[in-house]
């Protein structure tokens, strides 16, 4: 039996009612908006990487430039390497990580899903998989 080709995008679920156990909506889609906010395939893309690797668990957070407020995410090899300083890709500006944790990855995502799920009608799923580091 051989597998559809996976197509490029943003893979959506969507549920008509809170209680739904099979999604209305289960698609790929090029753009996604919601409530006014399009989402990023690479950021979605990048993130879901970002997600499955242990040594990013809660290091992955949105930052802003201090110097042009442009919001950062972290490219290539960076977006999976944590460090404590940042290039701004808009300005040049060297960033420090913000809080606690000083070696980070940035994208813009976590915010914006933040963001969203405040007026979402029930919290946000989140689907780790929780890799042993040796799996890898």
């Amino acid at each position: 039996m051989q597998s559809k080709p996976e197509r490029e995008g943003i893979h959506v679920h969507a549920f008509q009612t809170d209680g739904q156990s099979e999604p209305t909506l289960d698609d790929t889609f090029q753009e996604v908006t919601i409530d006014g906010i399009r989402l990023d395939p690479v950021a979605v893309r990048v993130m879901m990487v970002q997600n499955a690797m242990p040594l990013l668990k809660r290091r992955v957070q949105s930052m802003h430039c201090t110097n042009c407020g442009h919001s950062q995410f972290d490219l290539g090899e960076a977006a999976y390497t944590p460090l404590p300083k940042h290039t701004c890709s808009e300005c040049g500006y060297q960033l420090r990580t913000p809080g606690r944790l000083r070696n980070v990855v940035a994208n813009p995502l976590p915010a914006i899903l933040a963001e969203l799920s405040k007026l979402a009608p029930r919290p946000p799923q989140e689907h780790r998989l929780d890799l042993l580091p040796e799996t890898l």
